[in-house]
């Protein structure tokens, strides 16, 4: 499809219509492309051969004629809308014997708008960087590949293939040593459960003795409520020798189990040989200690305090404050920190009320128990400076030295103390 602007100039008559011509690639002549002069300032050339170059130029035409051509166009391919596939999945070997192997792969995620017509089989050498394609025109996402060369490893990956082209290649498959059949792996050992919460459990287990002459590619977890007769899938792609096991229903019994995969299949699976119970092993935090207030206002209140001294075995949350007014019967919630700072600026407040504050520790068990609270405090912006401390006296004296000590003033000024100079 074509478009174009219109002429600085009309010759001094109207624009009648327009003539589209293309240039022939392999007579070199210049045809036009429309019967009857164009109206509009677009058209769509039809009759164009595929996967050939054109150039293109339009003329004007009024009632003395056509005028001179515009400029041309770039040479453009004209080709069906259409891209080759995506890569095919990850090659997965199976059955490796001395020279030969039965390869699988999934198909590309995309067919790039043509139908898929076969596939390209390609191998690597290891110890080398160039890949040799091996089999052409493969109908279906499997081979059988003959001919290989004993005691040697290979890697493997596929193109797709449509009318558009090649696919890049897929992902390389893990690289397979060629030599007696191989087998699957023997079962892992030792599998022991070394953290459970109410609803988590936390396995570790030891590689398997034998591999089956191909590495461990990975393992596959899975879980049984003893209520229940059918295992539960957890993973099937785990790559260490550990896994976390969510989520488990609390209160309920369960017993776990692991199996190895290689390139050639699993192994058996080695199961855990006592069940166990799904409930937390760890407390709601002590409470925190030394809750102190900042500062006072008529609109808040700013509290600091010490973290608790037991977290109850897990990372402390957050805080929870709550307050009681002074005619108030039970403490109700007045904030809450985002994470686990020791300081919090209470605005749920109302000005000339008498309350007090007390603060809460949280962990992954919940809410622990309070700190003990503050002194019953007014709601209000601060009046004026404190009265003079009371009762000052030496308590120690030496030629280098002296200590002093001091009673609070009898009145605040309406704000806590702060500090003494």
């Amino acid at each position: 499809t074509l478009t174009w602007c219109e002429p600085d100039e009309d010759g001094g008559s109207p624009i009648t219509g327009y003539w589209v011509e293309r240039l022939d690639p392999e007579t070199g002549k210049w045809i036009r492309c429309n019967k009857i002069p164009i109206k509009d300032t677009a058209f769509r050339v039809k009759g164009l051969a595929n996967k050939k170059k054109y150039k293109f130029r339009v003329l004007a035409e009024n009632l003395a004629g056509p005028g001179k051509p515009s400029k041309e166009t770039e040479p453009i391919l004209v080709k069906d809308p259409i891209d080759p596939p995506w890569p095919p999945g990850k090659p997965i070997v199976k059955d490796v014997a001395k020279t030969s192997a039965f390869l699988q792969w999934t198909k590309p995620e995309h067919d790039g708008g043509a139908k898929i017509e076969s596939y390209v089989l390609e191998l690597l050498k290891t110890g080398t960087d160039e890949w040799v394609r091996v089999a052409d025109g493969i109908p279906s996402t499997e081979h059988f590949l003959k001919g290989l060369m004993e005691k040697q490893e290979y890697s493997f990956r596929v193109r797709a293939v449509n009318k558009a082209g090649e696919s890049e290649p897929s992902e390389p498959s893990d690289p397979v040593l060629f030599k007696e059949r191989l087998f699957p792996p023997s079962p892992p050992r030792w599998l022991e459960v070394i953290n459970v919460t109410k609803n988590t459990a936390d396995l570790k287990w030891s590689p398997p003795e034998k591999d089956g002459g191909s590495p461990i590619t990975n393992y596959i977890v899975e879980k049984r409520d003893v209520r229940r007769k059918g295992w539960q899938t957890v993973d099937t792609t785990v790559k260490e020798t550990k896994c976390t096991v969510t989520p488990l229903s609390e209160g309920s019994l369960y017993v776990f189990r692991v199996a190895a995969e290689n390139a050639v299949g699993q192994s058996d699976y080695c199961e855990i040989e006592d069940s166990v119970l799904a409930k937390d092993t760890f407390t709601t935090p002590g409470p925190p200690y030394a809750l102190a207030v900042v500062d006072v206002t008529k609109s808040h209140v700013d509290l600091k305090w010490e973290a608790p001294k037991n977290d109850g075995g897990r990372p402390i949350l957050r805080y929870v404050i709550e307050k009681k007014e002074k005619l108030g019967t039970r403490w109700v919630k007045a904030g809450k920190t985002s994470g686990p700072d020791c300081h919090f600026k209470v605005t749920d407040v109302i000005e000339g009320t008498d309350v007090q504050f007390q603060v809460r520790a949280e962990n992954e068990a919940g809410v622990g128990h309070p700190s003990e609270p503050t002194d019953m405090l007014t709601i209000e912006d601060a009046k004026g400076p404190p009265s003079p401390p009371l009762e000052l006296h030496v308590t120690d004296a030496s030629r280098r030295h002296i200590s002093i000590a001091w009673k609070p003033p009898a009145n605040n000024g309406g704000s806590p103390i702060i500090g003494y100079h």
